[in-house]
């Protein structure tokens, strides 16, 4: 696997040569990188409600998401991921979850932003 230097994990999939780049001005040629999957479930409302402690998590509070479908969440994009609520707390998905943080903007709406270390 090649990776590149600038973008630290991020693997070279292919390179455009400098010769298909002259109409366009570009003098050198440019790598191909991959763009790595987002898990839209770390970012959940219903989860980062029971992550603030606004809900239990109980069954009855998450089966009415939108995205749930027989403990499946439909939201990831086809790729048949369970809803968070059916993975151990401890999985690397709620890892990645925890790593959000609800906040306001200066216009009053509540939006996700990392969490400083």
């Amino acid at each position: 696997m090649t990776t590149t230097t600038t973008i630290p994990r991020q693997e070279i999939i292919g390179i455009i040569p400098a010769s298909k780049l002259v109409e366009y001005g570009v003098a050198t040629a440019v790598p191909i990188v991959s763009t790595p999957w987002f898990d839209d479930r770390q970012t959940c409302r219903i989860v980062h409600d029971y992550l603030e402690g606004k809900i239990e998590g109980r069954f009855d509070e998450y089966r009415s998401c939108r995205s749930y479908a027989a403990g499946v969440c439909v939201g990831t994009g086809g790729a048949g991921m369970l809803c968070l609520f059916h993975e151990p707390d401890s999985s690397l998905a709620w890892g990645l979850a925890r790593r959000w943080q609800r906040v306001q903007t200066q216009d009053g709406m509540v939006a996700l932003q990392r969490r400083r270390k």
